[in-house]
């Protein structure tokens, strides 16, 4: 029988048992056997079963990752590469739809209680999960009235211009939004970014047109540029590719404008609309052009 781990929401199918947090080191040994316990230079504690190129972290006898070896070579810990299957949800790891992560150095997915995380040279497997108990819910992203004068808007699109700016270029708007830890924190429905994050995510957008921005802000816009990389596209569509016109300025008005007094120049996201849009800015003053 060909040895499978199943990673789903609540527990892990490691060879037919169902482990759910905490997963005890005893427990694991039932499974695989006996094994080795190393402790590292910093002093972190793994158990290492060769036979299988797994081992686990430890922390008292409670078992707080696992790293299954894919394809290593001369890795000195364990040297050995799991023969078996890994799914995800009963579905083949390599379909399943990751995100890389900060440094583009593997791939990141979140799943239940567990946070995975593939080698980009597919080498390696880590199933990382906390046995804390659950943490209360933070209220970060809960919107509040500001007790000052706010910016006014008529078209969505430019205001995510100016929340580009304000929080993620300049860090003065917080808090900083980010849609991982907002579907975490969010508690009316689940969020899976995973399946939704290729169209825009209502909730998400709801926050966006909510917050309200103070006027003692517009100061510090000098100049806006729609890069398609800019983190509030993929905070509202979190795998957004680039290749449709869903944040492009169609509309924009004077009345927008004047509240910028310092603003010189605004580069658009490639469109055909820009044309107009651009002779508009122009006609308030703005220097404008496009990527």
């Amino acid at each position: 029988m060909r040895n499978i781990i199943n990673i789903k929401e609540k527990y892990i199918d490691i060879f037919n048992k169902e482990f759910k947090l905490p997963i005890k080191l005893e427990d694991l040994k039932e499974i695989f056997g006996q094994g080795i316990k190393k402790e590292l230079d910093s002093g972190t504690k793994i158990y290492v079963w060769e036979k299988y190129g797994i081992y686990i972290w430890l922390n008292q006898d409670i078992a707080t990752g696992i790293r299954i070896n894919l394809n290593v070579r001369d890795f000195e810990l364990c040297k050995t590469n799991f023969l078996g299957e890994i799914l995800i949800n009963d579905k083949e790891f390599e379909n399943i739809r990751w995100k890389s992560d900060e440094y583009n150095y593997g791939k990141e997915l979140k799943i239940g209680e567990f946070s995975l995380y593939l080698d980009k040279d597919f080498e390696y497997f880590i199933i990382e999960f906390q046995n804390d108990e659950p943490k209360e819910k933070s209220n970060k992203y809960k919107l509040k009235h500001i007790e000052e004068p706010i910016l006014k808007f008529d078209n969505f699109n430019f205001k995510l211009c100016i929340i580009q700016e304000l929080m993620y270029n300049k860090n003065v708007l917080l808090p900083k939004f980010d849609a991982y830890n907002f579907a975490e924190e969010y508690d009316k429905r689940k969020i899976d970014i995973e399946e939704e994050g290729y169209e825009p995510i209502k909730e998400i957008v709801d926050w966006f047109k909510k917050i309200e921005i103070p006027i003692s802000l517009a100061a510090h816009i000098e100049e806006i540029i729609m890069d398609g990389g800019n983190e509030i596209y993929t905070q509202i569509i979190p795998f957004w590719d680039g290749e449709d016109d869903y944040f492009d300025i169609k509309e924009i008005t004077e009345d927008e404008i004047k509240q910028f007094p310092n603003l010189k120049k605004i580069t658009l996201l490639p469109s055909e609309n820009n044309k107009g849009i651009i002779k508009k800015l122009e006609s308030y003053g703005i220097k404008a052009d496009e990527l």
